[in-house]
C-alpha cells in the first residue's frame, strides 16, 4: 500500500497573520493616563452666586490586564487622581485640587474595526474612591475659601468607549472616553466661598467625564525553530469544499486525530502557507493545534501526501472556536484536496 500524508494548510485572506500557536489568553503589564472634566453642584446661600468652569481632572494608572481570544478583556490597576474645580464671581476666582487614590476591576469586549490590527472597544470599570481627610481655609482681601472632606469610600461605574490597536508585536495601545459616576452620591468635597456680598456653597462626588489613554506591554515569546515545509505537490490537485463555518473567535483550535485503523498516516499543517506542524503521525490520542485568523474569510486545506496501509487516508477533526464545533471527517488522496472555508468577522 502507498503510504498517506495528510496536509491542513490554513491559508488567511488579505493580509498577515498572527504568530504560531497564539495564546489564547495574554497577560500584559498596563500604565496608562487620562484627563477629564468635572463639575460641582452650586448653592446660593445668599447675595450672587459664584460660577463656575468645567475644570481640570487628572489620573496615573497602573495594573495587569488578560486579553482572550482577541475579543474579551479583563484589567484590575489603581489610579493616583487629582479632581480641579476652578470657582469665580466678579474678580475673585480660586482653583482647587483633591488628591485620592482609586482602584478598579474593568472589563470590555472589542470587535474588529477597518484594519486587521485595530478593534472598537466596548467595556465597564468598576471601583472604589479613597476619599481621605482634606481641609483648605484661604483668606484674601474679603474673598473667604473654605474647603473640606471627610473620609469614606465611594463605589463607582465608569463605562467606556474606545479604540484598541496592535503596536510592536505583542503590545497593545488604547485610547477611549469615559463616563464615571459615583453609586454613593456622600459629598467627596465641600467648598464655602464668600465675599463680602455673597456666599455660595459647592459639592462635588467627583463624577467625570475624561478622555484616556493605555498602554498594554506584552511578553516576548521564545521564537521556536522553524518547521520544515511539505514536500508534496498539492497545489496542482483538485479540491472539495466539506464545510463553511462562522468563528466566534479570532483563535481557534484543530483537534486532529485517527479514529479508525492505525495505519500509519501523517499530517502537516500550515498556517497562511507556512508550516505550523510537520509529519504528525495520526493515531488515537488527540493533538490539538491553535491557529490565528483574520477578519474575513480563511481557509482549511487537506491535501494528502501518501495513504497507509489502507487507503484512502481519514481522519477526525473538530474546530474548536466556531459555532457548533463540529466534527468533521476526512478524505484525501493523491488526486485530490479538501477544504474547509471559516469565515470570523
Amino acid at each position: 500500500m502507498r503510504p498517506v500524508h495528510l496536509l491542513v494548510a490554513l491559508t488567511i485572506t488579505g493580509g498577515p497573520v498572527l504568530a504560531q500557536d497564539p495564546r489564547r489568553i495574554e497577560p500584559r503589564v498596563l500604565g496608562g493616563y487620562g484627563i477629564g472634566l468635572e463639575m460641582s453642584t452650586m448653592e446660593v446661600d445668599s447675595g450672587k452666586a459664584f460660577k463656575q468652569f468645567p475644570w481640570f481632572s487628572g489620573q496615573l494608572e497602573l495594573g495587569g490586564s488578560l486579553l482572550m481570544n482577541e475579543r474579551w478583556g479583563f484589567a484590575m490597576g489603581g489610579l493616583a487622581t487629582f479632581n480641579g474645580r476652578y470657582y469665580y464671581s466678579g474678580s475673585a476666582s480660586t482653583r482647587l485640587y483633591h488628591l485620592l487614590m482609586r482602584a478598579e476591576a474593568r472589563a470590555w469586549w472589542q470587535t474588529p474595526w477597518r484594519a486587521r490590527d485595530k478593534w472598537l472597544r466596548f467595556g465597564c470599570a468598576f471601583g472604589n474612591s479613597f476619599i481621605g481627610p482634606a481641609h483648605l481655609d484661604h483668606v484674601e482681601d474679603g474673598f473667604e475659601v473654605h474647603s473640606k472632606s471627610s473620609p469614606h469610600n465611594a463605589l463607582y461605574l465608569a463605562p467606556e468607549f474606545g479604540a484598541m490597536q496592535r503596536e510592536d508585536g505583542p503590545h497593545r495601545l488604547e485610547v477611549g472616553i469615559r463616563y464615571m459616576v459615583h453609586l454613593d452620591r456622600t459629598p467627596a468635597i465641600t467648598t464655602v466661598l464668600t465675599t463680602p456680598e455673597s456666599s455660595t456653597h459647592a459639592t462635588s462626588v467627583h463624577d467625570q467625564l475624561s478622555i484616556v489613554m493605555r498602554y498594554h506591554l506584552g511578553f516576548k515569546r521564545r521564537e521556536r525553530p522553524p518547521v520544515p515545509r511539505p514536500t508534496v505537490a498539492y497545489e496542482s490537485r483538485a479540491t472539495d469544499t466539506i464545510a463553511t463555518l462562522q468563528a466566534r473567535n479570532a483563535i481557534i483550535t484543530l483537534e486532529l486525530w485517527d479514529d479508525a485503523e492505525v495505519d500509519g498516516d501523517t499530517i502537516s499543517v500550515l498556517l497562511n502557507e507556512r508550516p505550523v506542524v510537520a509529519e504528525l503521525a495520526l493515531t488515537r490520542k488527540h493533538r490539538k493545534v491553535r491557529v490565528a485568523l483574520e477578519p474575513g474569510s480563511n481557509r482549511i486545506l487537506l491535501v494528502a501526501h501518501n495513504e497507509g496501509r489502507v487507503p484512502p487516508n481519514t481522519a477526525r477533526m473538530i474546530v474548536h472556536g466556531v459555532k457548533g464545533s463540529p466534527q468533521l471527517l476526512i478524505k484525501t488522496s493523491e488526486h485530490q484536496n479538501q477544504m474547509v472555508e471559516i469565515r470570523w468577522d
